[in-house]
C-alpha cells in the first residue's frame, strides 16, 4: 500500500527528518505535493514529532502552499512546503 504514514513512498521524508534531527537546524524545509497539506497532515505532524524527539529541540510546524504561477512562473504547479522552525517564521 502506497498510502499512509509508513508508506514506502514516504521513506525519503522520514530520512530527511532524521538527518535534520542529527544536525538540528533552526529551520528545516522540504517540498511535497499539495495533498500533503490535507490528506498527509498526520504524516507531516509525525515527521515534526520525529524531528523534535530525535533532536531534543522544539519546532513550530508551518504549512505553506505555493504555485509558481503566482510569482510569474511559466507552469501551473501547486506545491506544499513543510517548514519546521525553532524561530518565528512568516
Amino acid at each position: 500500500d502506497y498510502r499512509g504514514i509508513n508508506s514506502p513512498a514516504n521513506a525519503c521524508m522520514w530520512s530527511a527528518a532524521r538527518y535534520a534531527a542529527r544536525v538540528a537546524p533552526q529551520i528545516f524545509v522540504f517540498e511535497s505535493v499539495t495533498a500533503a497539506y490535507n490528506q498527509g497532515r498526520s504524516l507531516m505532524q509525525a515527521l515534526r514529532a520525529e524531528l523534535e524527539e530525535k533532536s531534543g529541540k522544539t519546532y513550530t510546524l508551518y504549512h505553506y502552499k505555493h504555485n509558481g504561477l503566482g510569482v510569474g512562473g511559466s507552469s501551473n504547479r501547486a506545491r506544499y512546503f513543510f517548514i519546521a522552525s525553532q524561530i518565528p517564521f512568516g
